[in-house]
This record gives structure tokens, C-alpha cells and sequence, in this order.
């Protein structure tokens, strides 16, 4: 079953995301994947990799709630990560060499987006440095 239609809009990401868990869990039990909230493991790659506090997993769902989800293929996106993200989360886990590689690649998009936010963020007259 797909969870295309159940993503209408950026609200919809926590519902989403406990789905993606409890079916992932149905498939591979309770110990492959720990969390006790949906909203800290959307982003399931980036909190295995860099924790759930974290400042990389913070601009990445920011980054999913106020950019992709607004375009429908964001949406897609998302709805396919929620589908894929689980197993992928386990497979960076447990290989070294995946964990470099995408640590890698999202640092480098999180250098981007915060570089970004950061831009919007002067524009609007938000954090700017002090004189």
C-alpha cells in the first residue's frame, strides 16, 4: 500500500512518519529501529548519523516542513523517504563506508541550507550581526 495519499500537506509529516515506523517495526521488530518519538526520527538517515538533536537533523526537517513539502514533488519525495528511510537508517548503522559517504553528502547540503536560511533570515531583518 502506498502512502502517497495520506501526505496532503506539511502537518501531515509526523502521522507520515509514525506509519513509516510501526510498518517498518511490523517487518523487522522493535529493536532495529528505537525511538519513542515520530518527529525526532523523520528524518531517520540524519538521526542515526548524527542524533536526533542535532543541529544537522534540525535544519534538515526544517528544510523538509518549510521547502519541500510545499511542492508535490517534495511530497513525493518525503512520502517515498518515509517508505525507504527505516531500512536505509539500518543499513548506514551498520556499514562504515555508507555512514562516511552520506555523512558526507549531508553535511555538505546542510553547509547549503543553512547558508540559505540564513540569507532569508538577513532579508527579513532576522539575525543580523551586531554592529
Amino acid at each position: 500500500m502506498g502512502l502517497q495519499h495520506l501526505v496532503e500537506g506539511p502537518g501531515d509529516n509526523e502521522r507520515l512518519a509514525t506509519i513509516a515506523i510501526e510498518s517498518f517495526r511490523g517487518k523487522h521488530g522493535p529493536r532495529e529501529l528505537q525511538t519513542t518519538d515520530p518527529a525526532s526520527s523523520s528524518c531517520f538517515v540524519a538521526t542515526e548519523i548524527f542524533g536526533a538533536e542535532s543541529t544537522e537533523v534540525a535544519i534538515l526537517r526544517r528544510w523538509r516542513d518549510e521547502r519541500l513539502s510545499t511542492y508535490a514533488a517534495g511530497r513525493t519525495f518525503i512520502t517515498l523517504y518515509y517508505q525507504a528511510g527505516p531500512s536505509c537508517a539500518v543499513a548506514v548503522r551498520r556499514s562504515r563506508w555508507l555512514r562516511r559517504l552520506i555523512r558526507t553528502g549531508l553535511l555538505a547540503l546542510c553547509r547549503r541550507l543553512s547558508g540559505e536560511q540564513a540569507m532569508i533570515a538577513m532579508e527579513h531583518g532576522v539575525g543580523s550581526p551586531a554592529r
